[in-house]
């Protein structure tokens, strides 16, 4: 696991736990994991697609052929587009100091676990290169939004269950990486929310970072957003940390209304006085 993507309402911030889409407005969105989520809105890559250890060019399980480092996470990430992404989560009731490795992201109901009432989202890679699951999401402002704001809580289990967490893991956390065209070599990474091989990013906590998407031109009213967390095998022989994602909330943000230019300003001038020497 090496490194661990809006119709203004009156009422705060809002809550979606298993909705078809991720509608995401100015009052924000906050999705606690409550209810099984509808693959429409979080989904997981099926196995197949993040190269099984031992196909063809690896030996065995040699797991010298994981991304050890954040490029080369990015650059698998890249070759993906988010339709590919269309798997259901898996789901489990296991308790959080005793993660089994999947290959897939899993659903946890909470039932068995010490974080408080309510279900959360895990990862813990095995037999594959990476698990990667993915966020769709829907500007529902009705206006253009220049960016995300984006926050979660991420916690993080030792490999050795119970334990603290593996402090050799070559890349920490999750890899967090958004797209607002879901093709192939569109996802930009999220460097606030990634390690960048710190040992902070290692440990538990909220993880909050703000999406600038003024280069691209804004993100347009109905138009959709992929946000991807991708979670690399470790490949040091040392056991992969397990890790929770929860109470993450999305929030648009408006671009600003333009104000009117000088030029503008002086011809409206122009035209009231214009109108009041008519009238006298």
């Amino acid at each position: 696991m090496k490194t661990l993507l809006f119709i203004i309402a009156v009422a705060t911030l809002t809550t979606s736990d298993s909705q078809a889409i991720i509608t995401v407005t100015t009052q924000g969105v906050t999705e606690n994991f409550g209810t099984f989520p509808d693959v429409s809105n979080w989904s997981t890559a099926p196995s197949s697609l993040v190269a099984v250890y031992g196909a063809t060019g690896d030996s065995g399980s040699d797991r010298a052929m994981a991304y050890n480092i954040e490029a080369d996470i990015d650059a698998a990430v890249n070759t993906l587009s988010a339709s590919q992404i269309n798997s259901s989560l898996g789901t489990t009731s296991q308790a959080i100091n005793n993660l089994s490795t999947n290959q897939t992201a899993l659903w946890n109901d909470g039932s068995n676990s010490t974080l408080g009432a309510g279900g959360f989202l895990q990862t813990r890679p095995t037999s594959t290169r990476m698990t990667v699951f993915m966020a769709s999401l829907q500007n529902g402002s009705g206006s253009l939004a220049n960016g995300l704001d984006l926050g979660f809580v991420m916690t993080v289990r030792g490999a050795v269950n119970p334990g603290p967490p593996n402090p050799n893991e070559q890349v920490f956390g999750w890899r967090v990486l958004y797209s607002l065209s879901g093709t192939p070599n569109s996802w930009l990474p999220v460097d606030d929310l990634n390690g960048l091989g710190s040992i902070g990013a290692n440990e538990s906590g909220t993880r909050s970072a703000t999406l600038d998407f003024t280069a691209a031109g804004g993100w347009a009213p109905d138009a959709p957003l992929w946000i991807m967390w991708a979670d690399e095998n470790a490949s040091n022989g040392t056991g992969d940390n397990g890790l929770l994602l929860d109470g993450i909330e999305f929030t648009a943000l408006p671009a600003p209304v333009p104000e009117p230019s000088s030029t503008l300003l002086l011809a409206a001038s122009i035209g009231v006085l214009s109108f009041r020497r008519r009238r006298s």
